[in-house]
């Protein structure tokens, strides 16, 4: 496993709830909301909807992007807020801040799989690397 993130809230600076430092889902229950594309992101995509229905809500998808800085730009631009993994691309924190959640939700896993047969140069480096 490479590594275990938490999933935390993305809010434009101005927002109701910037100021606590941590954030209940369900206190999100009327915001709009953007999300990965579910072509592209369907794991992650899924799991936001399950955290958010067992938090007695659906969320209100109102935006979607393909990836994380899409996503944050998004919500930079005041369009909604997001559930990222806590690995998020640095951005102006007058822009957007992020808050971790106070439910009880799982980390998420990160890992890598590959074929021992595999001998690849690439691979090799690759996993040099990580």
């Amino acid at each position: 496993m490479l590594s275990e993130d938490p999933l935390v809230v993305a809010l434009p600076a101005g927002h109701r709830l910037a100021e606590r430092k941590r954030v209940a889902l369900a206190d999100l229950a009327e915001e709009s909301f953007i999300l990965y594309t579910r072509s592209t992101g369907p794991s992650v995509h899924d799991a936001i909807v399950g955290y958010c229905k067992a938090a007695g809500f659906v969320p209100r998808i109102v935006q979607e992007g393909a990836d994380v800085q899409t996503i944050v730009s998004l919500v930079a631009a005041g369009m909604g807020v997001s559930l990222l993994i806590a690995l998020t691309p640095p951005i102006d924190p007058w822009a957007v801040v992020y808050r971790r959640l106070s439910d009880d939700l799982p980390p998420w896993k990160l890992s890598v799989a590959w074929s021992p047969d595999n001998s690849s140069p690439v691979l090799e480096k690759f996993l040099q690397v990580i």
